[in-house]
């Protein structure tokens, strides 16, 4: 997915791991000093998302409804499926799988250039259904993540997501 001529890809998700914040999303974070701390997806081998498919809205809008379709390319090799004793992706796994493209989303949209201090992310709610696990076989995890609700008071912004994997 690209805006503006940004590009949303391979690049710009590991610079969301482990590099500079406008490599991961461009002139959004351009204006913030080089030393402050911004949310971070985890680097491999525990970084789950291979691409961004597809974004309905462009950076920085701080408004629900926002919704970003993601992909993982399961790999056979992975080493979770060694080391689960079934073979199928753990349940760890395919949550955090479900949860990196929120808090992508949540960078996406702008709640740490917003904020005037750090910004950290904690998962306060949730509920799932399995409809059955997950294979090394089933090449590729997509999740759909809307951003459904966005508040800030008192320094804290509360964002609410939709997210349906397939």
């Amino acid at each position: 997915a690209e805006y503006d001529g940004f590009r949303y890809g391979q690049a710009s998700l590991l610079a969301c791991a482990t590099g500079n914040p406008v490599a991961a999303f461009g002139p959004l974070y351009a204006t913030l000093p080089p030393s402050r701390r911004v949310p971070r997806l985890p680097a491999p081998p525990y970084h789950f998302i291979s691409r961004i498919s597809s974004l309905s809205h462009p950076p920085g809008g701080m408004q629900a409804g926002v919704v970003v379709e993601t992909a993982y390319d399961i790999p056979t090799d992975a080493w979770y499926f060694d080391a689960h004793p079934t073979g199928q992706m753990p349940s760890c796994v395919l949550i955090e799988a479900a949860l990196q493209p929120c808090g992508w989303l949540a960078s996406y949209v702008g709640c740490a250039v917003h904020e005037a201090d750090a910004v950290f992310f904690r998962n306060l709610d949730g509920k799932g259904v399995l409809h059955r696990a997950v294979r090394a076989d089933d090449g590729c995890l997509r999740v759909r993540s809307r951003l459904k609700s966005i508040s800030r008071a008192g320094g804290m912004t509360l964002v609410g997501f939709d997210v349906v994997c397939t």
